[in-house]
């Protein structure tokens, strides 16, 4: 029976979610500061210089995440939105400022989460005619603090969330709405649609990997997961097409990430460090109180429905699909907690909304008249305890980056007091424009180095992987910079322990200046 028409009442609400995502994300964004500062520059540089790369029909050369969608989509906007005759024009306008490109990528992503978001929403609406499961799909994603922070940075993350929201909206929309033949053919448009969301999310970043056999699971038939397969297959092709020359050295990338247990793929080898493995995963499992929650839940509420043996095929369905969807979620805790950082657990932590959606559905199948009234209440409870606590998070995270901006700009301002009489080297994460145009062009193959000199002259850098000293474009010999000038190194590690150290000449030495904060500053000088 088809689901009759929502309200234009009902389809207002589903944009105030939206709009109030945006302003937050956008209060953040202001709290944050310039993507300059030391906290800020990485990745955001990074993929500023690779998106460049493609819009000069260069091929990336930073293919970690691979991130291939950020870059290309990047690439698109830096060509509609940058001023200029032709590409050589928009470069050079792009990176004499940065910032103001950055903010154009920034903004774009940021729309495009909040456009996901509403049409998310609508889309379930107006498929299951179901305004619950529409706040249900849209709601659960801004009750995780993950997904505020993803918005924070011209980053991979910036791009999975409206990925997956509408990933998720289309599984919803396939199982809450009557069964139809698998060559009908809204379903097999369906069927491809989240094949080629699912490879847009793989090419995105590899954490969105376990989500890829979710449409693949709950398929009832051959011919609808070869329509889903074939469209995850050909679109992840697709995606790919800026990075096929550089395919081997991706390869080779995340084989040395599988074998070795080390962060980017460094340490002994093996898959995992053992010793460690269940204290990643119990780091990540509380790192998001939704995405916790709705695993524990979905695994009880599926338990107790096995048990009184639930009558009829729907809500069977029902909770295999809830054990399905917490399987991958579960699935995903324990790859990513080889190298356990929260954020890359977006994607299987978005899903959690899924869960929802199921367990609203699997409510209203079972029956239970005199339950149902304690459980809305106890429901209703844990939605206001998730809005307030998730409230207080924002507005945590907000305060911690104003006061973070304004401490990397007072230490900014330090630095170049205590640096004036001598030469700057900037190291990792030193808070400077110059050295945030060095890090990115040191991920893109250093093409602009040359451009840079010119805009930024004379500037000297040290790279901890290496300990050489380098400029915008190539390594400088010691006897070029150390002269008699003294030579001040600024940067956010402890230089004394670094890998590579610092490798001075005979009869020079190092003292440590100050430690403000987050920035350390040494003085090389000859001994006297």
């Amino acid at each position: 029976m088809k689901a009759s028409p929502p309200r234009w009442s009902a389809r207002g609400t589903l944009l105030v979610l939206p709009l109030l995502f945006a302003l937050n994300a956008l209060w953040l964004a202001r709290e944050r500061g310039p993507l300059w500062l030391g906290q800020n520059s990485d990745p955001s540089y990074q993929y500023l210089f690779n998106s460049l790369l493609i819009l000069n029909g260069q091929p990336p050369c930073h293919i970690d995440h691979p991130g291939t969608t950020v870059q290309t989509l990047g690439a698109v906007l830096l060509s509609a939105t940058t001023p200029g005759r032709d590409r050589d024009e928009q470069t050079s306008a792009i990176l004499a400022d940065p910032e103001r490109a950055l903010c154009r990528l920034h903004a774009f992503f940021l729309v495009l989460s909040a456009l996901a978001l509403a049409v998310a929403g609508l889309l379930v609406l107006e498929r299951t005619g179901s305004v619950a499961l529409a706040w249900a799909l849209q709601l659960t994603p801004l009750l995780q603090p993950g997904t505020y922070r993803a918005t924070l940075y011209v980053a991979p993350e910036a791009l999975l969330v409206p990925l997956t929201v509408l990933f998720l909206a289309l599984l919803a929309v396939r199982e809450t709405t009557p069964e139809s033949p698998a060559t009908n053919r809204p379903e097999i448009l369906i069927n491809i649609f989240l094949g080629l969301l699912a490879a847009a999310g793989l090419v995105t970043k590899i954490t969105f990997a376990p989500l890829c056999l979710l449409p693949l699971l709950v398929q009832r038939s051959w011919r609808g997961a070869a329509w889903t397969g074939g469209a995850m297959v050909a679109g992840t092709a697709l995606y790919l097409v800026p990075i096929y020359s550089q395919l081997p050295r991706m390869f080779a990338w995340f084989t040395q990430l599988a074998t070795h247990q080390g962060i980017y793929g460094g340490g002994e080898a093996g898959f995992v460090d053992v010793a460690a493995f269940p204290k990643n995963v119990l780091l990540l499992a509380i790192s998001d109180r939704v995405f916790a929650v709705a695993i524990v839940v979905g695994w009880v509420v599926a338990g107790v429905a096995l048990a009184g043996r639930p009558g009829g095929e729907r809500p069977r369905r029902l909770v295999r699909l809830v054990l399905m969807t917490t399987a991958v979620q579960v699935l995903g805790v324990l790859l990513v907690a080889k190298h356990p950082r929260p954020h890359y657990l977006l994607p299987v932590a978005l899903l959690s909304a899924l869960d929802l959606v199921w367990l609203i559905q699997l409510g209203r199948e079972l029956p239970l008249p005199r339950r149902r009234r304690p459980l809305l209440a106890g429901a209703g409870v844990a939605l206001a305890a998730a809005t307030v606590l998730v409230a207080g998070d924002v507005a945590r995270l907000g305060h911690e980056l104003h006061a973070a901006r304004e401490d990397q700009l007072r230490q900014t301002r330090r630095t170049d007091e205590l640096t004036s009489d001598g030469i700057r080297v900037d190291y990792y994460r030193s808070s400077s424009l110059p050295f945030a145009l060095y890090f990115g062009n040191s991920f893109a193959w250093r093409l602009y180095g040359g451009r840079l000199e010119q805009l930024h002259p004379h500037r000297v850098f040290l790279n901890i992987s290496t300990g050489w000293l380098e400029s915008f474009s190539h390594r400088l010999p010691p006897t070029e910079v150390f002269g008699a000038k003294k030579l001040y190194l600024v940067g956010t590690s402890p230089i004394e322990r670094l890998p590579a150290g610092v490798r001075l000449p005979p009869g020079w030495r190092m003292t440590l200046v100050e430690r403000d904060g987050d920035t350390i500053i040494h003085l090389l000088q000859k001994a006297d």
